[in-house]
């Protein structure tokens, strides 16, 4: 029995597995064409043996001219037809993995970020790629393969029956052994499948996280205990692969026992008709050939079950991950509240009203009763140690994050009454992990903005102190950086993504830490920079330097998820206490 789960999530996919009707329905009448036509090949001995041999010379040489006119007929037939079906499932099937899988990236791009935090990327990476091409057992060719198996069943105890109704009734009493091992071995396919599947994922992040830290692994020696991991693994899969191939093996067997039991009972029952004249020899023959016509069939059903089972377990992983309410889903019922359209002084103030929130629910709240107000033209500073909430606070903005109580506000718009892209639009992101794509400096500084020309790019490369003047970059902005941009250095990938929110102009510009990396001169160049954008524009900057902090229009202090005083850097230092010992112990120059 399939488990319900899966009969749910095939009924989900087969909007997508029959999007092509008519192509499919053409295939599906070439297949029954060649199965048709192979079902001809058991009756020759028998017009042979019983019309040619044993009519007379002149007789027989005429049966013989159309015996192999209608057997060369047949096969060019057959091959065309097969090779027109085989050209149909290529082309359906192809455009519905195709489908699938960038219908799962786009889904899995537009989930939340906390599924990001909790799931590894390489563990991700792998149940996209690895489930998708495990579908395989539920494409088109597998469903018309099933049919065929049935179609020639059918066709196959048909002839049976016209040869010898009593030889085909003793062949049938071995089907119900068949059935048995189907129902007995499906689920156990199925689990041990999505079992193996899990396995595969697992070494996928154990690999990613190898790779990514290797220069970490290496500096600290420790590339046996990371070798010993992925051997770990590595005899993971194995022992599941042993296991499922077991359970494959005996669900084999058992169907062999059957084509054994079937060709024996037929030899022992059909050779006495034979020799008590019952039954001509062409037709014992015959049968014993069409026996295997039969045979074939079964087993092929009982191997596309295994191929089904196996992937009805990737199916319902890749349910798992569709199933998931994505980000455009949550905000849906926002998307229907008329957006006004807003011009670029808007948002003139953000504002936050007794916010309060926790990763989880019914957990310790990492931010209590957050209230603050910004207005254009202003810089709010945080500072505070690590842990305070800094970061978690900024995040709720770009609504990475949905506080559990409490509102925030563009002018007196609750940005939860806002579509989702539009809040996003109008902030800039620059974080303290910088992630910088593999291309060239303007490839990575366009994401700010696609449509950017190149004078545009160069003016924000020069902006933020990224200058090829500077012989920073050997080929100006066209300058190929490697993944992950591996020939840049630190404070390079830090200036690249300043330069990237910069470009986007949003009316609202983050900070986080942004500028942690940077010399001296650079960094107040960006601290210039910022006090020219902090103009027309709000500011939100997360800070360990002083001078950054010194130059804010106000300073809020944090500690263990609240706002402790606020005020310029001069007022909080003469009455405030924690923030003097941040400024002498934690904040540097």
């Amino acid at each position: 029995m399939i488990p319900k789960k899966s009969r749910e999530n095939f009924k989900k996919f087969q909007k997508l597995l029959f999007f092509e009707k008519g192509k499919f329905f053409i295939a599906a009448f070439l297949l029954a064409v060649s199965t048709s036509l192979g079902f001809l090949n058991p009756l020759y001995p028998k017009f042979f043996i019983d019309n040619v041999l044993n009519a007379d010379p002149c007789k027989g040489t005429f049966f013989l001219k159309i015996l192999v006119l209608v057997i060369i007929g047949c096969f060019l037939l057959t091959e065309i037809t097969n090779l027109s079906y085989r050209y149909l499932i290529f082309v359906i099937q192809n455009k519905i993995a195709f489908k699938i899988e960038l219908r799962l990236f786009k889904h899995i791009m537009n989930l939340p970020i906390s599924f990001f935090k909790e799931t590894g990327a390489g563990y991700t990476m792998s149940r996209v790629a690895t489930d998708v091409a495990k579908l395989q057992g539920l494409m088109i060719h597998t469903i018309l393969d099933f049919l065929k198996s049935l179609f020639s069943l059918i066709v196959g105890f048909g002839i049976a029956i016209y040869l010898s109704w009593k030889l085909t009734l003793l062949y049938i009493l071995t089907i119900p052994l068949f059935i048995a091992s189907v129902l007995y071995f499906a689920e156990k396919t199925q689990k041990k499948s999505e079992e193996l599947m899990e396995s595969y994922a697992r070494k996928s992040s154990v690999l990613q996280e190898v790779f990514t830290g290797i220069v970490l692994i290496k500096s600290f020696l420790i590339e046996t205990m990371q070798i010993n991991k992925i051997a770990k693994a590595l005899k993971n899969i194995i022992r599941i692969q042993f296991e499922w191939e077991v359970i494959n093996y005996l669900s084999l067997l058992t169907i062999s026992l059957v084509g054994v039991a079937g060709p024996v009972l037929i030899f022992w029952l059909g050779g006495q008709q034979v020799i008590l004249k019952q039954m001509t020899l062409g037709s014992m023959i015959s049968f014993t050939i069409l026996s295997g016509y039969i045979y074939d069939p079964i087993r092929q059903l009982i191997t596309i079950n295994n191929s089904v089972q196996n992937s009805l377990g990737a199916l319902n992983r890749i349910y798992e991950y569709l199933d998931m309410p994505d980000e455009n889903q949550q905000d849906s019922q926002k998307e229907k509240i008329k957006t006004p359209v807003f011009d670029k002084s808007f948002p003139q103030e953000v504002i936050f009203e007794e916010v309060s929130f926790s990763y989880e629910k019914d957990k310790t709240e990492i931010l209590k009763n957050i209230s603050l107000r910004v207005k254009t033209g202003e810089t709010l500073v945080f500072v505070g140690k690590s842990g305070a909430g800094k970061t978690t606070l900024l995040n709720l903005l770009p609504r990475f994050y949905h506080p559990q109580s409490g509102k925030i506000l563009f002018d007196d718009i609750n940005i939860n009454d806002m579509g989702l892209r539009c809040v996003r639009s109008m902030i800039s992101v620059i974080t303290q992990d910088t992630f910088i794509f593999s291309g060239t400096i303007k490839d990575n500084v366009k994401f700010g903005r696609p449509d950017a020309g190149d004078d545009e790019v160069i003016s924000a490369c020069d902006f933020v102190g990224l200058s090829d003047k500077e012989r920073e970059l050997p080929d100006g902005i066209e300058t190929k950086i490697g993944a992950q941009g591996a020939k840049l250095s630190g404070g390079q990938k830090q200036r690249i993504s300043i330069a990237r929110a910069f470009l986007k102009n949003s009316k609202i510009i983050i900070f986080d830490e942004a500028t942690s990396q940077l010399d001296t001169i650079s960094e107040s160049r960006i601290r210039q920079a910022i006090e020219n954008l902090s103009k027309d524009r709000i500011v939100f900057i997360i800070a360990h330097r002083l001078s950054l902090v010194k130059s804010a229009h106000v300073v809020a202090v944090m500690e263990k998820g609240k706002i402790i005083d606020m005020g310029t850097h001069k007022e909080l230092y003469d009455r405030c206490g924690l923030y003097q010992n941040l400024c002498r112990e934690y904040l540097y120059e």
